[in-house]
């Protein structure tokens, strides 16, 4: 049910938002500034997602988990999913997620709510300790091999 409320929602807004702007400036320029939308979108979708990677790219080459630019990136998908689909709401929350500014803060939040809280391991001296910031104190023992 979750999923089929905005199912059926959804188009019956966009139609309603159709209406409403080809009253207002013509049913040509509503179909024209559909096509533009998209157009401009998708190309926003690619430039920002190139962005994107290269980020990511950046974070693993440093060896950290790249999960924030993963989640951006699955944002940026749904928005270019948005984008193509003809409506000027879809294309609203279409171009919203491809905002960098929306799109951080946004992905930040999922990555909280949705991964597990990252462990910090303290790699000093053998035997030594120290307390993550959560508080736990994780002691291990490890030996390089080369």
């Amino acid at each position: 049910m979750r999923f089929l409320l905005p199912l059926i929602l959804l188009p019956l807004i966009e139609i309603a938002v159709f209406v409403q702007v080809g009253d207002k400036v013509g049913a040509l320029w509503t179909v024209l500034l559909t096509i533009a939308t998209a157009v401009i979108g998708i190309a926003l979708v690619q430039l920002q997602g190139i962005r994107t990677l290269n980020s990511a790219r950046e974070h693993m080459a440093m060896g950290e988990l790249p999960a924030q630019h993963m989640i951006e990136g699955v944002i940026l998908l749904v928005s270019g999913v948005f984008l193509l689909i003809p409506g000027f709401v879809t294309d609203t929350l279409g171009f919203l997620g491809v905002m960098p500014f929306i799109r951080g803060p946004l992905a930040a939040s999922i990555s909280r709510g949705v991964l597990a809280p990252k462990i910090q391991v303290y790699r000093g001296e053998p035997g030594s300790t120290r307390a993550n910031d959560s508080g736990r104190i994780i002691e291990g023992e490890y030996e390089r091999k080369d």
